[in-house]
């Protein structure tokens, strides 16, 4: 980050003080000072875009269309559109920004000229139609990709995804039977006691529960029924009571589980990531060379070559990164002191990568809240290109 913005730095000093036909005419009989503003709306591309916690988590979930706002639990997320890198990526911008500005302060001199320059563009995130909760085209759940294809029966536990998954971890299967039993014997349905019977769980719940444990060890448990987002949802809360519960004699129940279900809880809980658009602040030098207007009617063809910096701003994080262009217009003269200019931009911003915080369920809540961690980070990458339409006014300072 360091290194691109001294970059920067110092090819824009060689831009501003390299043109001796510039330098020279500071405060000559043929310089005029001049500001410039005008709209930018641009089209472009967030190319291959993606977030993943290394290690953890590598697979992106979208908000369900059918969740309202509010909803925390991570089955609100489609875990059936599960998304990798490729054309299934959920992560995805649209290809215009159509408010952006730009603004510039220049000095000219003959037909060279030298402007500082702003340029705001901001790419929105795609919207999906039929959402119940618009918010939610912001919101993802970042999981690990293996986890995900257990959990909708898309693998069995044979698969080398799923070996993986046993390897870091020191539960085996007969641990998957244990949890169930424990499950059940607290759940009252029999007796009427029980440390869980205030959940209102069904031996159905248990059963899902225990098939999401298993999945984040690496296992596929019971059979080859996939169980509905609601029926999840209802497992997840089993889980999270399971943690806290005390028998009779106020002693935890499930000591020996209780760690496989936290850990599972996590796993499946992923992080959460909120990610509304992508922001481009670009400050940054150009060198311009007006063609001479003799004979054209006020018209005045230019072209210009500018690097400068852009502040990408991401799910609340930004950092700035070397950009670089070129734009090609004309420019119609109102009057000595005011002119008009349309010409088309292109800029590039060099590869984006940059740690953003993100949300894990929150042991303090019961594992029903998201909340931000402080040492928990995603990494997210990105390339940033487009082409901006610009028009606007110039006027010269006296």
């Amino acid at each position: 980050m360091v290194r691109s913005f001294l970059l920067g730095a110092v090819v824009a000093g060689t831009i501003a003080f390299g043109s001796s036909a510039v330098a020279a005419g500071f405060g000559g009989d043929d310089t005029d000072f001049y500001l410039g503003f005008g709209l930018a709306p641009a089209f472009g591309s967030v190319a291959d875009f993606y977030a993943e916690v290394p290690g953890a988590a590598d697979s992106a979930l979208p908000y369900r269309k059918d969740a309202v706002g509010g909803d925390t639990s991570p089955f609100d997320f489609d875990w059936s559109s599960m998304g990798t890198k490729g054309s299934k990526y959920p992560i995805k911008f649209r290809h215009s920004s159509p408010f952006g500005v730009v603004g510039s302060v220049g000095v000219r001199y003959s037909t060279g000229r030298l402007e500082l320059e702003a340029v705001r563009e901001r790419f929105p995130i795609m919207k999906v139609s039929g959402r119940a909760w618009t918010k939610g085209d912001s919101m993802f759940l970042l999981v690990d990709d293996a986890i995900v294809r257990l959990v909708t029966g898309q693998i069995d536990s044979d698969d080398p995804a799923a070996r993986a998954l046993r390897v870091l971890s020191s539960t085996r299967y007969d641990g998957l039977h244990d949890l169930a039993n424990a499950l059940s014997g607290e759940l009252g349905t029999r007796t009427g006691k029980g440390a869980l019977k205030h959940v209102g769980a069904s031996s159905v719940d248990v059963h899902t529960a225990v098939k999401l444990v298993a999945a984040t060890i690496g296992y596929k448990y019971g059979g080859r029924s996939v169980s509905t987002h609601d029926q999840k949802r209802k497992a997840m809360l089993l889980l999270a009571a399971a943690t806290k519960a005390k028998t009779d004699n106020n002693e935890e129940i499930l000591k020996k589980e209780r760690e496989m279900i936290l850990a599972a809880l996590g796993r499946i809980g992923g992080y959460k990531i909120e990610i509304p658009a992508v922001a481009a602040n670009t400050f940054g030098a150009n060198y311009c060379y007006d063609v001479s207007t003799v004979n054209m009617g006020g018209l005045s063809p230019y072209g210009c070559v500018g690097i400068g910096m852009s502040f990408l701003k991401v799910a609340k994080t930004g950092t700035p990164r070397f950009t670089y262009g070129a734009k090609l217009g004309v420019s119609y003269e109102l009057s000595p002191q005011a002119s008009i200019f349309v010409d088309g931009a292109y800029r590039r911003v060099m590869e984006y990568k940059e740690q953003c915080r993100v949300s894990t369920l929150s042991a303090a809540s019961g594992h029903r809240e998201y909340t931000k961690e402080e040492d928990v980070k995603a990494r997210v990458s990105f390339g940033l290109h487009y082409l901006a339409l610009e028009a606007g006014l110039r006027f010269i300072l006296a």
